[in-house]
């Protein structure tokens, strides 16, 4: 089987079906912290979003909670995370 990067298997993901697409969250989660990556995963309509390893019990619960409230955020960052997880019980 062929090597395939994450920006591959996102081009690739977007061929499935839509009923496939609708009912998937994708979250991107990489070492780089690059402004280009971001910009790009923005680009991507079935990326919810993008979280800087290491990935911590606070940011999962975020996704959960994100996945819940039907909240879309690309950047997972400090100040997001605080505001969106003070009314997670």
């Amino acid at each position: 089987m062929p090597y395939k990067d994450g920006w591959e298997f996102l081009e690739e993901f977007i061929d499935l079906p839509k009923y496939t697409r609708n009912n998937t969250q994708l979250y991107i989660i990489s070492s780089f912290v690059s402004p280009e990556n971001i910009t790009k995963s923005r680009k991507h309509e079935v990326v919810n979003g993008y979280i800087t390893k290491h990935l911590t019990m606070e940011n999962i619960h975020y996704i959960c909670f994100a996945h819940r409230e039907n909240k879309i955020n690309y950047d997972i960052q400090e100040n997001n995370r605080q505001e969106l997880l003070a009314d997670y019980g």
